[in-house]
């Protein structure tokens, strides 16, 4: 869905390479990316609230929620992710099934 203020992908990939329509190797590049210094680790409950992971999903699982690592990729309907920068540029992903992320 495009939304008013959205960047086209063309754009973005002008900044993150590995946003390129056609880019062998982009789950390890978004992997290398957010994981050698996220600004933010954070999973997001099923009702929309915002859990702050800290720098780990696997050590900050929300409390009474630790069965949910056992739940891959569905994770028990939590979203988890991380907020990556690049020259002051934000990049911010969401961690999916592996089958979304064409």
């Amino acid at each position: 869905m495009i939304t008013k203020g959205s960047v086209t992908r063309e754009k973005a990939a002008s900044q993150f390479e590995f946003l390129a329509e056609k880019y062998r190797g982009r789950r390890k590049a978004i992997k290398e990316f957010t994981h050698t210094a996220p600004d933010f680790v954070f999973w997001i409950y099923p009702d929309g609230e915002l859990f702050d992971a800290k720098d780990a999903h696997k050590k900050n699982v929300p409390k009474g929620y630790r069965h949910i690592l056992e739940d891959e990729p569905d994770y028990g309907g939590f979203l988890r992710g991380r907020v990556a920068s690049n020259c002051g540029l934000n990049s911010l992903l969401f961690i999916v099934e592996p089958k979304l992320l064409l």
